[in-house]
């Protein structure tokens, strides 16, 4: 139960910092961005689903309009698998780097 209770005020602390609190904190690879991890990932894991879903639904239309569906492809899977699957633990840097990609 004890666990239990400090993980939620881990990650209610976790969400409570802004953002420019977060960079100054999280050095990559330290503690905290290790922490940080626990809802960063889940979160970009649900985008990779998300997004893999809206891709599949939304491309044979795309296709039918004789469009270019690589764009969708990129945004929707390509940076969500990324920055779940092959970001090093810890490198918010990297994070930064794919979300701003075009």
């Amino acid at each position: 139960m004890k666990s239990r209770a400090f993980s939620l005020t881990v990650v209610a602390c976790l969400l409570i910092v802004t953002p420019s609190e977060a960079r100054e904190r999280l050095k990559d690879g330290s503690t905290e961005a290790m922490m940080a991890e626990a809802v960063v990932r889940p979160l970009s894991l649900a985008g990779t689903v998300l997004g893999g879903a809206m891709y599949v639904i939304t491309w044979p239309f795309a296709k039918l309009g004789k469009a270019d569906t690589a764009e969708a492809k990129r945004h929707l899977l390509d940076k969500p698998y990324e920055a779940t699957f092959k970001r090093p633990l810890g490198d918010f840097k990297r994070l930064k780097e794919i979300k701003e990609e075009r």
